[in-house]
């Protein structure tokens, strides 16, 4: 099995926040399904130096309830594990993130993350989407006994908000209009660009990156024309799929 394939869901981004052998220095950690879409770092790197993470904060306002269950953990079985952990009044996306190695040990983590046995997270019935369940009660609670100081700053921009929707792709370009990092988690993530949300933005930077290296445009032209083909026959199959149904659905109603 080829070592990528061998770190596990997120699981490499846990290897960094346990090791010791960085001695505590910082990094920014990414997904792969993220552009900057302007100078966030500007902002970023000072908040760095005086803090141990910094998490782009979401709030919900009302009863969390089925909610927090369903997005990031069952909060009973959290005050299980820790009796006195509280509510923080925030979550966070762990996509992106600026933090520390020596993060946490991995007494902390014990009985939801095994740092030497693969697949390496245990107990995922109680925590079934693995570091953001885990992370957005560890680090607040490490927060509330004062061993970790997080810093909140909103730079992280979910894909399918209308914020991102209407984000002027001249103001991406100029880099200075949107400070921030642009996600497309969860949703669908296609070799043919062409065919996912603010396609714009990602053909931008896929242009710009096959201008950097040798050979550039014949390396971006035959992929995008084989993941072309590949959209369209798909896209076309999807269409005479949804017209059979409609049609079965048609002759069975009228027997």
């Amino acid at each position: 099995m080829a070592v990528a394939s061998r770190q596990g869901w997120s699981a490499a981004k846990m290897h960094f926040y346990l090791s010791d052998k960085l001695k505590g220095k910082k990094a920014l950690l990414l997904d792969s399904d993220i552009v900057f879409t302007g100078r966030v770092l500007d902002r970023l790197i000072p908040l760095s130096m005086v803090n141990d993470v910094i998490v782009s904060p979401e709030y919900y306002k009302g009863n969390e309830g089925e909610w927090l269950k369903k997005q990031y953990y069952d909060i009973d079985i959290v005050q299980k594990i820790h009796p006195d952990f509280k509510l923080p009044g925030y979550y966070f996306n762990c996509g992106q993130l600026i933090a520390r190695s020596e993060l946490f040990t991995s007494e902390e983590v014990k009985g939801v993350f095994d740092e030497k046995e693969f697949p390496f997270w245990l107990n995922r019935g109680d925590f079934p989407l693995v570091d953001q369940a885990v992370l957005n009660y560890l680090l607040p609670y490490k927060e509330q006994k004062k061993e970790i100081k997080i810093a909140r700053d909103v730079y992280y921009i979910w894909i399918d908000t209308d914020t991102a929707k209407e984000m002027d792709l001249n103001g991406v370009i100029e880099g200075k209009k949107y400070p921030y990092m642009l996600h497309w988690a969860g949703k669908d993530r296609i070799p043919y660009i062409y065919g996912m949300i603010r396609s714009d933005i990602l053909v931008y930077f896929q242009k710009l990156y096959f201008q950097k290296i040798p050979y550039g445009k014949l390396k971006r032209f035959f992929p995008l024309v084989q993941s072309g083909m590949d959209y369209f026959i798909r896209s076309y199959y999807r269409q005479l799929r949804k017209k059979y149904r409609k049609v079965r659905s048609k002759k069975n109603k009228q027997k």
